[in-house]
């Protein structure tokens, strides 16, 4: 795997690649950011239109190219290319060993021309000093065939929801991008130092981890029903006690009156 591909490859946009009438190829155009590097597919809005369309004719997309990442393992496969899903904690183990997929739930913490996204998918292929380099089919380095930086806390942000690795040539693990500074890669859209306030929104980030995992966890009828049994129970016996305790306090109340008017 050749050195240097800022120089070598370019990043794919999205962005002037509607089909019918709609623009929702991210996952598309992450994959073919992946397929330009190990297949040498070109980096082009007529190669990402036929991916799109291919996975719409499949069944593995839907009418504008909205994808899940069982669609873009399929449409992987197509192409001969594994694709492999690791924990999001690993990110940083093969990080500039191999092309990495990231799909996000809050593309708007990217800022630029995902405010106000969603659903999203990106390529991280380096990364620079702390930051990410990143293909990003949605912004205007993209539609330049050029690369991003994402800080770590804009990436956590984003609430990633699936990451996966595409291994190399017989697993060859050589670093894909050249330690010059400075070639293609865009600053960060929104213009931030990249020591930036994003960092801060980790815990943010992190909050909605915690609220997705619960509402996936609830959206078992099953698990619900025991927890909503189980609350009732708590709830019950500690009415029980506190009538309980009522009536002891009312006892020894009377009784102590009922002394009072002994005396």
């Amino acid at each position: 795997m050749p050195t240097g591909l800022y120089n070598t490859f370019t990043a794919v946009t999205e962005d002037f690649t509607r089909v019918n009438g709609i623009i929702a190829g991210c996952g598309q155009a992450a994959l073919l950011t992946i397929l330009h590097i190990t297949k040498g597919l070109p980096a082009t809005s007529d190669e990402l239109k036929a991916i799109i369309v291919q996975g719409i004719n499949g069944h593995q997309a839907g009418v504008g190219g909205e994808s899940t990442p069982s669609n873009l393992i399929w449409l992987a496969q197509q192409y001969g290319q594994i694709i492999q899903t690791i924990d999001f904690n690993r990110l940083d183990d093969y990080v500039g060993q191999q092309p990495i997929i990231v799909g996000v739930s809050n593309a708007s913490a990217f800022g630029g021309s995902d405010v106000g996204v969603h659903g999203h998918y990106i390529t991280i292929l380096d990364k620079s000093g702390r930051n990410y380099v990143v293909s990003d089919p949605n912004t205007v380095a993209s539609q330049q065939g050029n690369f991003i930086l994402y800080s770590p806390g804009q990436l956590a942000a984003a609430q990633p929801f699936w990451t996966a690795i595409v291994p190399l040539n017989n697993g060859t693990q050589t670093s894909m991008l050249s330690d010059t500074p400075g070639t293609v890669v865009q600053p960060n859209p929104l213009g931030l130092q990249f020591s930036n306030p994003f960092d801060t929104l980790k815990p943010v980030g992190d909050f909605f981890s915690q609220l997705n995992k619960l509402a996936e966890w609830l959206g078992n009828p099953l698990r619900l029903l025991k927890m909503l049994v189980g609350i009732a129970l708590i709830v019950t016996a500690l009415l029980v006690g506190f009538l309980e305790k009522a009536q002891e306090n009312s006892g020894a109340i009377v009784n102590i009156l009922g002394a009072a008017e002994g005396v």
